[in-house]
């Protein structure tokens, strides 16, 4: 990846290390495969040692959320009667091995965005021409079906999909979309908002040509998922690039003005969208069989709220684990737990304190890059959004946002032609 000749841009290696940890987060081949935890415990250990030779100090709030999240697992324990020693080995696992690569990450956010870029990009070299194929009913997915079988992660039933590393090919009536090589587009989508939130936080550190260019991707990408939720919250993910300007008097009244432009524009934008089948219908259909229960009522977005709301009135606070024998415990007539709703059962997971430890780490990293309180706000709002779409905490990616920006002194470095300590900071 070519060296980007801006102050404290990323290294080589801190561009691999962000690819590691968004392949981990969404990759079939990585976290989609039986082979997933020792992954996770591979790159946990190689941040450790990276901040080692690197003499990085760990993030501030590492060691305040492990005892915090210790103590949350205790009480679960005590309470439940149960003790899960792996299901909660591997939740600090994959909170330490986030914590390494913040630490060690020169620029997490603009490392981050420049990745997403990338992968759309090469998404869009696959999906271009399956799109345009399947318009003649010519699926160019079965030619890559031997190297996916021997690859050996092959998702099938009416959601089939086949993956080739590089690209998650969705087959069937799917495969008008674009996942890149994450596990379903709903995942891809949901990575490519982040990547536009943290960019709409980095006004001014890069040109604004290249701040445009990297958004039109984006979007793009975000626009080729054909995801409901995207395409809700897409809009959502562009006002904060109004709202991280510059708070003062003019700046005020012309972000006033361009959120007011903005408004006219998304109404119509909106009445049209909501007649696509992928939306509004499709939001309705699950609401009415979340509603009336209907079979697999809780798989939906809205059927899982209803779902976790049980258990969050029987532990608000603690949350029931994550576990499976603890956290379905009032559902053991379920023959599947492949519920849809990333948040409420985050909550139903760890409870509020669980989810409340994430939105104040995420606060303060945002104070620290210097987003003020309006923006800072609505990014987690929006991110609280994103998480209904997908069990995005379930990865390293979105714990790492726990850590965003946590400076601390640095230390020179062990390698003698690495940077100046200077020229290496967090976010």
């Amino acid at each position: 990846m070519k060296r980007l000749n801006l102050p404290n841009a990323p290294s080589q290696a801190d561009y691999v290390v962000t690819m590691a940890l968004i392949c981990l987060s969404g990759n079939m081949v990585v976290s989609g495969s039986d082979r997933r935890d020792v992954f996770f415990v591979l790159f946990a250990a190689a941040m450790m040692l990276r901040m080692a030779l690197l003499r990085r100090p760990p993030p501030r709030r590492l060691v305040i959320l492990l005892v915090a999240f210790a103590v949350l697992f205790a009480l679960q324990s005590a309470a439940l009667n149960f003790f899960a020693p792996v299901t909660i080995a591997g939740f600090f696992i994959k909170l330490i091995g986030a914590a390494g690569a913040m630490a060690t990450i020169r620029n997490f956010r603009l490392a981050f965005v420049r990745c997403m870029v990338w992968i759309t990009k090469l998404s869009f070299v696959f999906w271009v021409p399956t799109a345009l194929a399947s318009l003649a009913h010519i699926s160019i997915a079965e030619v890559f079906r031997p190297l996916a079988n021997i690859i050996g992660v092959v998702v099938t039933g009416p959601n089939e999909r086949l993956n080739i590393i590089l690209y998650n090919f969705q087959v069937g009536d799917h495969g008008y979309r674009n996942s890149a090589f994450f596990w379903e587009p709903g995942a891809f989508n949901g990575y490519l908002i982040l990547g536009i939130l943290l960019l709409g936080t980095m006004r001014g550190a890069i040109p604004p040509k290249l701040r445009k260019s990297w958004t039109l991707w984006l979007v793009a990408g975000v626009l080729s998922t054909f995801s409901t939720t995207g395409f809700v919250i897409l809009p959502l993910a562009l006002v904060l690039f109004i709202l991280a300007r510059p708070a003062t008097q003019r700046a005020l009244a012309n972000n006033a003005i361009r959120l007011a432009a903005l408004m006219i524009v998304l109404v119509p934008v909106s009445f049209y969208a909501w007649q696509l089948d992928f939306i509004g219908p499709k939001i309705i259909e699950l609401w009415t069989r979340a509603v009336n229960r209907d079979t697999g009522w809780e798989l939906s977005r809205f059927g899982s709220i209803i779902f976790d709301w049980a258990y969050f009135v029987e532990r608000p606070i603690l949350g029931w684990g994550q576990n499976t024998a603890t956290q379905f415990a009032l559902n053991p007539e379920l023959e599947r737990f492949a519920l849809g709703n990333g948040l409420s059962g985050y909550i139903r997971q760890l409870g509020l304190t669980g989810i409340t430890l994430f939105i104040v780490s995420l606060w303060i990293g945002l104070k620290q890059i210097g987003t003020g309180p309006i923006a800072r706000a609505w990014f987690i709002i929006v991110v609280l959004l994103l998480l209904n779409g997908e069990y995005f905490l379930d990865y390293p990616l979105f714990l790492a946002l726990h850590f965003l920006a946590d400076r601390r002194p640095l230390v020179r470095p062990v390698f003698r032609h690495s940077l100046p300590s200077s020229e290496r900071t967090f976010a």
